[in-house]
């Protein structure tokens, strides 16, 4: 159930059916953003991994309509302590309830600052963005670029 929504998207935008995080990945992460994830019910053992970001200090920051249990505090079953204790670890640092649809806001907000970001960096001689990165592995930036700096 939990990648039946994404296996023909995923394939098609990225050429793999489920996802492609690397939990070893999340123990190095510095940050971790989410887009109307349901963790709790759709990938459970994505917890474990993220209660020990969130316990490592790693900000978490949540953009969801829905409150999702998971994403705010969890007790892990298999940690006795905590069941006995009730214990729980607070998972998201910020919880932003948007609209439905709001995410698209939130994306586009937040690419017009890197973007202003990348702008100042340019200044310096410097780039917040990576280049290379974009030139190799996507397509269609421009127009992005155009839409994100024109939105309002």
């Amino acid at each position: 159930m939990c990648h039946e929504t994404t296996s023909v998207a995923l394939k098609e935008t990225i050429g793999a059916g489920v996802g492609t995080v690397v939990h070893d990945d999340l123990s190095k992460c510095d940050a971790m953003v989410f887009f109307g994830q349901n963790t709790g019910s759709n990938s459970p053992r994505f917890l474990h991994p993220l209660q020990n970001a969130a316990k490592r200090g790693v900000p978490i920051i949540v953009f969801n309509p829905v409150r999702e249990k998971g994403l705010e505090v969890f007790i892990n079953p298999q940690n006795p302590l905590e069941m006995l204790t009730g214990r729980e670890t607070r998972i998201s640092t910020q919880y932003h309830q948007v609209w439905p649809g709001g995410d698209i806001a939130v994306i586009m907000g937040l690419a017009k600052r890197v973007l202003a970001a990348d702008d100042a960096a340019k200044a310096c001689g410097r780039r917040v963005l990576d280049v290379d990165f974009i030139e190799r592995h996507t397509s269609g930036f421009e127009a992005f670029e155009v839409k994100a700096r024109g939105t309002a």
